[in-house]
């Protein structure tokens, strides 16, 4: 199977191993079946299988059930699909799958799913929200004062584009909705660094409380 060959020996030793443990999911068990069905015949065909040939994989290989029908194997593997993109987002920001079965799961998954967008459409490609008569940058200052903050930032960084005022010059024509929405980003990012911020003072008073304590 290829490259699809090591992973399953791993999965296939993860989970002989999790069925010996104290806090053993069987759920997880049968969803770590599901993803090795679903990896397998994709390596194989090229594609995804049906809910119908995936339902008739399983057979026999579920601990929770005897026995799921088609519409049940699509639901789960969309709950599946959807666990792993919500995953995949987590781990870009630094958090990993702690319990074994998790990262199981999402080699799994990642397997099948990675490059790939869930409910990926072809759509029409926008016209850029913007303006024909350009605004100075005061006046959208007023009016998006953290927004015009970051292109101040942001424009002084870019060396000779900064002194040529190319930034500064497509920031005039910019649209009132996508200025907005990037108002509310760069607000809402804002707080967040503030409250981290908040929360590191905290914990440095901690552990500086906690050192002053074991002075003698």
């Amino acid at each position: 199977m290829g490259t699809l060959a090591p992973l399953l020996c791993v999965t296939k030793g993860a989970t002989a191993l999790s069925a010996t443990r104290r806090d053993y999911n069987p759920y997880a068990s049968d969803e770590i079946a599901l993803l090795e069905a679903v990896a397998v015949h994709r390596e194989k065909h090229g594609r995804l299988p049906s809910p119908n040939d995936l339902a008739a994989a399983l057979q026999g290989r579920l601990r929770t059930e005897d026995r799921l029908g088609a519409e049940q194997v699509a639901k789960r593997l969309r709950a599946l699909r959807s666990r792993y993109d919500a995953a995949a987002i987590r781990l870009s920001r630094g958090t990993i799958p702690v319990k074994e079965d998790d990262v199981t799961i999402y080699r799994l998954s990642k397997l099948i799913w990675a490059g790939t967008r869930k409910g990926k459409r072809k759509t029409k490609t926008r016209a850029a929200d913007a303006r024909k008569d350009p605004r100075e940058f005061g006046e959208l200052s007023e009016l998006y004062p953290c927004l015009s903050a970051e292109v101040e930032a942001i424009d002084k960084g870019c060396g000779a584009a900064a002194a040529a005022g190319v930034l500064k010059r497509a920031y005039g024509r910019i649209g009132d909705n996508t200025a907005a929405r990037l108002e509310a980003r760069v607000k809402m990012q804002r707080v967040a660094e503030a409250r981290a911020s908040a929360e590191l003072d905290q914990l440095r008073r901690n552990v500086a409380g906690a050192l002053l304590r074991l002075i003698k």
